[in-house]
């Protein structure tokens, strides 16, 4: 089975998404790294969700030099299960493990669809590579499988994991194809994130990572094995959510420590 991987300015989670895969044996074939230019850098920072991020991005590192430092729990995942990373750039892990890298300025560039055109790939991860469209879509043979951090088709879009808390849902990664819709291809797997006391939002983003890395590992050899069938999402289900309020991001903040309560409660019923 050929597999690909394609990343966008998110080389040290995709470095460490090779060495976790290239210890479970499915070493991907090729890396498409999209390194944009200048301009489309600029084009991409003035839209409006990176204004919010820019914004709250801001707002968070004027609170003072005692903000609790970030917990890496996807390194300690590694440690545990002995994957040493190399602290080296993405080319460098690819020369070094014998994988192809293809750097493009586009995602959809010329030279992105012919490689992939040529590549004949069974499987192409998205380790956060952009918006697929028909192009990239059609030239792969089984599909694109991509993590998306909330659980489908209930809730589709932006901030899913913030809406989530919000609604006292389950929080977690559903492993998912690419199609031509937003998070409405064939769902392949989900997998919980636990929730622990002093856990705060960016713990929960780290901590999906590590769902991300077994459930590409699982579905791969699912697919491998050929024991593996795909639910189809209908277009009625789900809900469609966008970019939630700083004030409401606090406001799910906060009930993070109240989160085990919650959860026992609906339990219980």
């Amino acid at each position: 089975m050929k597999i690909g991987m394609v990343t966008a300015n998110q080389e040290e989670y995709s470095v460490r998404l090779l060495y976790f895969l290239i210890s479970k044996t499915q070493k991907p074939d090729y890396v498409i790294l999209v390194r944009q230019g200048l301009p489309a850098r600029i084009r991409k920072n003035l839209r409006l969700r990176a204004i919010i991020s820019f914004i709250q991005e801001r707002f968070i590192n004027k609170k003072g030099k005692n903000a609790p430092q970030l917990r890496d729990h996807l390194a300690h995942f590694l440690e545990t299960q002995i994957i040493k990373v190399p602290d080296i750039s993405l080319i460098q892990a690819c020369k070094r493990e014998g994988v192809t890298c293809i750097m493009v300025s586009e995602l959809h560039s010329e030279k992105t669809l012919k490689f992939l055109r040529q590549a004949g790939t069974d499987l192409l991860i998205n380790a956060g590579g952009g918006i697929f469209k028909s192009g990239i879509i059609d030239t792969i043979n089984i599909g694109i499988l991509n993590a998306h951090m909330g659980y489908l088709p209930d809730y589709r879009g932006m901030n899913v994991l913030e809406w989530s808390l919000f609604y006292n849902k389950p929080v977690g990664v559903t492993l998912h194809m690419i199609d031509r819709g937003i998070d409405t291809g064939d769902i392949l797997s989900f997998r919980e994130i636990p929730i622990e006391k002093g856990d705060t939002i960016d713990d929960l983003r780290n901590k999906s990572a590590i769902a991300n890395f077994i459930q590409f590992s699982e579905v791969i050899a699912g697919f491998s094995n050929r024991d593996i069938v795909g639910r189809r999402q209908l277009p009625e289900e789900g809900r469609q959510y966008f970019v939630m309020h700083p004030r409401l991001k606090s406001y799910v903040a906060g009930k993070l420590s109240e989160y085990h309560i919650v959860k026992a409660q609906n339990n219980d019923k």
